[in-house]
């Protein structure tokens, strides 16, 4: 029985992140006071991507696993009856629950002018894709059964994370907490610098096309 199960949910920033983010919050609120000037685009990407990573979700995961090791393939017949005979009488098998600490958040080191726009007060972001950081935890794994050897064990262990990983990154909720959490903390962050309102957005409309100059 293959399934994932979540627990204990946290919101947050990563230390590097809040740094960069406070930094960043005492210069904006410097050129905001007392005549409010406000970043142009190209330098408010640049003051983004200095958070570099936002993580926004922080959650305790565990995943039921079972590994059945195949037979080695052997094209000599002697050796492949020895070892057939081997994994019939004692099967290589390993049941476990896998435990891992997951991070959701988001690269921002990715935004660049086709993703952030400034527009007066207002300020249009498109959101890079999330990102899943799955960190296993083995002393809290538990070996239901097994009679596994090392590598086949170090095998489970890393099936167990990517499996992990996989289901996390198709949990359409956890993917919305996580959105949802980045929005709210980057809005915080623009406004405190000054902006009026912030817009998220899917994609960036075209910019207007300058009509050419009539001919004198």
């Amino acid at each position: 029985m293959r399934f994932l199960k979540v627990f204990a949910v946290g919101l947050g920033f990563g230390v590097l992140g809040t740094i960069a983010l406070a930094v960043f919050l005492y210069s904006a609120t410097r050129n905001t006071v007392p005549d409010r000037h406000l970043p142009d685009g190209p330098t408010l990407v640049e003051k983004v991507r200095e958070i570099a990573r936002l993580e926004t979700l922080d959650v305790r995961a565990y995943k039921k696993l079972t590994y059945d090791v195949d037979p080695p393939a052997n094209e000599s017949l002697l050796p492949s009856l020895a070892t057939w005979m081997k994994f019939t009488a004692d099967p290589p098998v390993g049941r476990a629950i896998v435990f891992a600490d997951v991070h959701i958040g988001f690269d921002l080191s990715k935004i660049d002018e086709n993703s952030l726009r400034v527009d007066d007060d207002v300020v249009t972001v498109v959101l890079p894709p999330l990102i899943t950081t799955v960190e296993l935890r083995p002393g809290e794994t538990e070996v239901v059964s097994s009679n596994l050897d090392s590598q086949q064990t170090a095998e489970l262990l890393d099936r167990g994370k990517w499996a992990i990983q996989g289901d996390v990154q198709n949990d359409a909720a956890l993917a919305e907490r996580a959105r949802d959490s980045a929005k709210k903390s980057l809005r915080n962050f623009l406004m405190v610098a000054g902006f009026r309102d912030v817009v998220f957005v899917d994609e960036l409309a075209p910019l207007p096309v300058a009509s050419p100059a009539p001919a004198s």
